[in-house]
């Protein structure tokens, strides 16, 4: 890894138009303080304050790509209600943002209900349905994202199981990619990795990565073999594991790479995998390779989870984080496995 070329890489993120396909919903808070007990039932009263609307789920994912300098376009499904409305008033407010929305009249926006009191979460309600679109959505669906696949650099399908990303859609999706030569990174939220075979790569979180593979993946050396097992049996190129406090670790068919988690107080971990994938996506883009771009991307959920709330992360924090990295040399536990040979950063072979 030249550290020294990630500066340009991130600099370079101005120039690049990412293409995000997905479920986008919208997440609301409501504020406010919880001081005395329903007489109604054994739960706390909320007296509420004051309430924020943002952009959730795969408008997160554009939320973070445009914070970090890039360019994007949003392609996704909205009902014909309030709450559609008020999805696509936000992403009107949005500069560097191209978006196609769908609207549809059989199914209602996805709404994610945060209530907290005093910085306490007490309740999230989720208003939403998750069956798969019909054919005639999913073919409008698509019509939009072949027109905006010819300015892509790198297209994104962010899944959070709400139906945009039916077994059909995510086929033809993948498929217009390859033959347009454009790199595709998936968020799966299915634990059916046959459905993303063809891309680029997958970034699953643990969780995710046992139920897919059958094997625990608590050490390096479980995830590794979680990875291998899917890389056999499926024409994926490589696999993106985020583990929480144990990094990330990144497997394709001629390396692994296992980075760890940088060290700050963690506050909310709400959207954290919009980060990442919103930086890997943006660093592929711009030229860095898979593994340098996966350092970068575990650099902005570091960043996130030191915030509150389904936050983003700027440019000028990403620079900041990694300069401040990059001057306390060597860095630790950052391994490389390059075709059996075992690589130390910042110590020489590792043994």
């Amino acid at each position: 890894m030249d550290l020294g070329k990630l500066n340009s890489v991130i600099s370079n993120f101005d120039n690049i138009h990412i293409l995000c396909l997905g479920d986008v919903m919208l997440d609301r808070f409501v504020y406010g303080s919880a001081s005395r007990i329903s007489p109604e039932a054994p739960i706390p009263v909320l007296g509420i304050t004051h309430q924020q609307s943002m952009l959730g789920g795969a408008g997160n994912v554009i939320r973070n790509i445009l914070s970090l300098g890039g360019q994007a376009t949003l392609i996704a499904l909205v009902g014909d209600d309030a709450d559609g409305h008020e999805v696509e008033s936000l992403l009107a407010k949005e500069q560097k943002l191209n978006s196609a929305i769908v609207n549809s009249g059989r199914r209602p926006t996805t709404v994610k209900t945060r209530f907290i009191a005093d910085g306490q979460q007490l309740l999230r309600a989720d208003a939403e349905v998750n069956h798969n679109v019909a054919e005639d959505t999913a073919r409008r669906l698509l019509e939009e994202y072949e027109k905006a696949l010819g300015s892509a650099d790198v297209v994104i399908l962010s899944d959070y199981a709400k139906g945009v990303l039916s077994d059909q859609v995510l086929k033809h999706a993948i498929s217009l990619a390859k033959k347009a030569n454009v790199p595709i990174i998936a968020d799966p939220k299915s634990t059916d990795f046959s459905r993303y075979e063809g891309v680029t790569l997958l970034t699953p979180n643990r969780k995710e990565m046992i139920a897919a593979s059958g094997h625990p993946c608590s050490s390096d050396s479980e995830v590794e073999t979680a990875a291998s097992h899917i890389l056999s049996k499926l024409q994926i190129n490589g696999l993106l594991i985020t583990r929480s406090e144990a990094g990330m670790s990144l497997v394709t068919k001629a390396e692994t790479a296992h980075i760890p988690a940088q060290a700050r107080e963690v506050f909310d971990v709400s959207g954290a995998g919009d980060s990442v994938i919103a930086c890997l996506s943006l660093a592929m883009g711009a030229g860095a390779s898979v593994v340098d771009a996966a350092y970068l991307a575990n650099l902005a959920g570091s960043i996130v989870v030191a915030k509150t709330g389904t936050a983003a992360v700027t440019q000028v924090e990403l620079c900041a984080s990694f300069n401040r990295v990059k001057s306390n040399q060597p860095i630790t536990r950052f391994l490389l496995y390059p075709k059996q040979k075992k690589l130390l950063m910042g110590g020489g072979l590792a043994v």
